[in-house]
């Protein structure tokens, strides 16, 4: 149809407002998928750290088991050390006892050659005593026959006594001997085994210290990016819904109308853009004719009670921009193929409803349904879906 000249002028007017909001959203779009983008990072850094501290703090348990352990068995050396000690005094006593008996067999046997010699001369049965008192080895002296029959049971008794104390002499050294060496040794390798267990489990304990304060400071720049990216997000959706109302206002009153075209014919997504119909205060979204109608009768019903038409974040989206936010967005964005905005008749609104309480809000759940548009169930709290008060589907 034929524009009059001051529609035409607002329709110019409209474009240039058009073009100059397309060209802040990108720049808003590019800042804040950089933000994203650095903010998924850092959530990704905090994680991979988070799992490094929990690896080092199991291996910090590991080793404060082992310096348990080895404390355990340090405390056991020194108790059988402590033993040790107690077996080496008794078995010194009986070395003393065993030395007091050889000392008194000795006597025995001096008294023995006294006894001889005052009773007048025996021959040669001095000899062997008198070895016995210069050499202490009674065994060697007292191997003839002959001569211990000479000097009678009692001093056989004696020699006995000799060669027992002196068993016992050895038995008793050599058993100490070995047994101090035995638990001394286990406590000097306990002692290393402890030391080197608790020196493992300080330098252990210090690392895990600083691996979960790398990863908290990088949780707390996780957060801090998360931040900046929603100011972002704020900040661009206020820039792209002010571009729109003073399109919107530059627009207002042009009363253009589309008659569209059959889309039957085109898959979800790849409808063409002359098919299709512009949304009233919506610079460059399009939906199908029949639900661009109801739209914007339904704007101009917000814009009596706003003072400025409904705010549009998205309407008719492509395939490929469909598998870009699939892609970006997981669990929000449909399954490219399937979104109700990939058949035009679907829409996702700013200017305050997309947020529950607000006025905005209210006035939509309150007269969509009176212009074919409805909120999904799936959209709704517990449907099933993620919840998304900002969209809207056509009925018709």
């Amino acid at each position: 149809m034929r524009f009059r000249a001051a529609e035409a002028a607002a329709v110019a007017v409209a474009l240039v407002l058009s073009l100059a909001s397309s060209a802040a959203a990108d720049s808003g779009s590019d800042r804040l998928r950089a933000a994203r983008a650095a903010a998924a990072r850092l959530h990704a850094q905090a994680a991979r750290q988070q799992a490094t501290a929990e690896v080092a703090q199991a291996r910090l348990l590991q080793l404060s088991d082992t310096a348990n352990a080895a404390l355990a068995a340090y405390e056991q050396a020194k108790a059988a050390t402590a033993t040790a000690r107690l077996v080496l005094a008794d078995e010194q006593s009986k070395l003393d006892a065993a030395r007091a008996a050889t000392d008194l067999a000795r006597e025995h046997v001096g008294d023995y050659a006294r006894d001889a010699y005052i009773a007048g001369p025996t021959g040669n049965s001095l000899g062997p005593i008198i070895a016995v008192l210069r050499n202490g080895d009674p065994t060697e002296a007292f191997t003839s026959l002959t001569l211990l029959g000479k000097v009678g049971g009692a001093v056989g008794l004696v020699l006995d006594g000799v060669r027992a104390a002196q068993r016992d002499q050895v038995s008793a050294t050599q058993a100490a001997a070995s047994a101090f060496a035995a638990v001394q040794g286990a406590e000097r390798q306990q002692a290393a085994a402890k030391n080197s267990a608790e020196a493992a489990v300080a330098g252990q304990a210090v690392l895990l210290r600083q691996v979960r304060a790398r990863a908290t400071a990088t949780a707390a720049a996780a957060r801090v990016a998360d931040s900046t990216a929603a100011r972002l997000k704020r900040e661009l959706d206020a820039e792209i819904a002010a571009a729109r109302a003073r399109a919107a206002a530059a627009r207002a009153g042009t009363g253009a109308r589309c008659a569209g075209g059959d889309i039957s014919a085109y898959p979800n997504g790849q409808i063409p853009i002359e098919k299709l119909c512009p949304l009233y205060g919506a610079p460059g979204e399009e939906l199908r004719a029949d639900a661009a109608a109801r739209f914007n009768a339904m704007s101009h019903g917000y814009q009596s009670s706003f003072g400025a038409p409904m705010c549009v974040a998205d309407s008719y989206r492509t395939y490929e921009r469909q598998q870009q936010l699939y892609a970006s967005e997981p669990g929000y964005a449909a399954y490219p193929g399937t979104s109700e905005h990939g058949w035009a008749r679907a829409i996702d609104l700013c200017g305050g409803i997309q947020s529950d309480g607000t006025p905005q809000n209210t006035w939509m759940r309150t007269h969509a349904a009176q212009y074919g548009w409805f909120h999904p169930t799936w959209a709704e709290p517990g449907g099933g879906g993620p919840y998304e008060p900002w969209h809207w589907e056509f009925s018709g």
